[in-house]
């Protein structure tokens, strides 16, 4: 028999089934020959978008059933399931980009300068490094880092500002890691991890881990190991997901007072990071998570020149939420919230202060609709007055 007639008879077969299929169906129920027929028609256009690799695909992958459905459709017609088309690249490409977005971030978050120029540059190295592997020899996220510094310093609020000049506005997920469990990350036998599915639906984002020194101890060998590899595995299907574009970040609050007597700029960078190593380690922080990381960055309390600096600029922002600017301010009224800061909570608090404070002044400006306004010391009255 010719080769040329056996796709045609097999269309003609598939064609015969069909009708019997459809028979038997529309004896059991009028509707199940429609019903058999959409699915047929959904099949075969699922089949013609896979061969297109059509952008399509990827909204239907990012849903669990979606993705499920793609891969039974793979799995009966053999093809490849469709890889995620997102793109794959930062924000930020050239030295010159990074070293611009250092100084923005240094505008917005006051007191971490040396800090955010350094975690910049890393990032920037090791984004050369990715690019000059060979394709599949990445290893390791983008770049990881522990970030150490009493409670209410800033470090998520950096992170935030960090994320936004790489991956843009929605960059970052915030994980508390004393609720990790290891069904979050690794998954089910049924399900996959919601880490997994957060990565795969976008690997372009920051992931920051608070206060890494709570995590249980079941979880912990799992964030090591994807800090090391660079993948994350899901334990439902054989599929992993690459990290060379996320930035993996941790903070703690451990030996706070222990870094802050080290003294940094009296030795070489790699004895410092040694000693911090060494200490952290004496405070139980997991040794294997301490040498996974790219660098450890220890925060220095904020001198009452960088508190007097947020609150200013909080200030400022609180104005400008209602089309306001703030043109003066009596340092004594910044003094006092300086001084209402604690050490052991930072600048935690401090934003709703600022709102309690501005209540009034910003309520009395509503009639007048200004463009500007000033806050003064007045004796006669606790709050201070408004000045047009």
């Amino acid at each position: 028999m010719s080769l040329r007639i056996m796709p045609l008879l097999r269309l003609v077969a598939s064609l015969v089934l069909c009708w019997i299929l459809l028979s038997l169906a529309g004896r059991l129920h009028w509707l199940l020959p429609m019903l058999l027929t959409l699915i047929t028609l959904l099949n075969v256009v699922t089949i013609w978008l896979i061969q297109l690799q059509h952008p399509w695909l990827e909204t239907l992958s990012k849903q669990t059933w979606g993705a499920r459905y793609l891969k039974l459709i793979c799995r009966m017609t053999g093809k490849p399931f469709p890889p995620n088309s997102k793109p794959s690249t930062l924000l930020l490409r050239s030295a010159g980009d990074f070293t611009q977005a250092a100084q923005r971030a240094n505008q917005i978050v006051r007191g971490h300068q040396p800090i955010v120029e350094r975690l910049f540059s890393r990032i920037h190295e090791h984004q050369l490094l990715q690019q000059s592997r060979l394709a599949g020899n990445s290893i390791g996220p983008l770049a990881s880092f522990l970030l150490v510094g009493q409670e209410g310093i800033g470090k998520r609020y950096l992170m935030r500002v960090v994320a936004k000049l790489l991956y843009g506005a929605k960059g970052i997920d915030v994980f508390h890691c004393e609720k990790l469990t290891t069904e979050f990350i690794q998954g089910s036998r049924s399900q996959a991890g919601e880490l997994f599915e957060i990565l795969r639906d976008d690997p372009l984002r920051l992931l920051f881990f608070e206060e890494v020194h709570k995590t249980p101890q079941e979880v912990l060998p799992l964030l090591v190991q994807f800090v090391k590899t660079g993948k994350l595995s899901s334990s439902q299907q054989n599929e992993s997901i690459s990290l060379n574009q996320t930035l993996v970040v941790f903070s703690s609050t451990v030996a706070v007072d222990q870094l802050a007597r080290l003294d940094q700029q009296s030795q070489a960078e790699s004895v410092y990071q040694q000693k911090m190593l060494e200490l952290l380690t004496d405070s139980t922080l997991d040794s294997g998570l301490l040498h996974a990381v790219t660098e450890l960055y220890f925060l220095q309390p904020p001198s009452d020149q960088v508190k007097a600096e947020v609150v200013t600029l909080l200030m400022k922002q609180r104005c400008r939420e209602h089309d306001i600017e703030l043109r003066h301010v009596d340092p004594e009224i910044v003094a006092a919230q300086v001084l209402q800061m604690e050490q052991d909570s930072g600048f935690q608090f401090v934003p709703e202060r600022i709102k309690k404070l501005l209540h009034k002044p910003l309520l009395a400006a509503i009639p007048e609709q200004p463009e500007s306004l000033s806050l003064r010391v007045n004796a006669a009255d606790v709050s201070p007055p408004l000045t047009v």
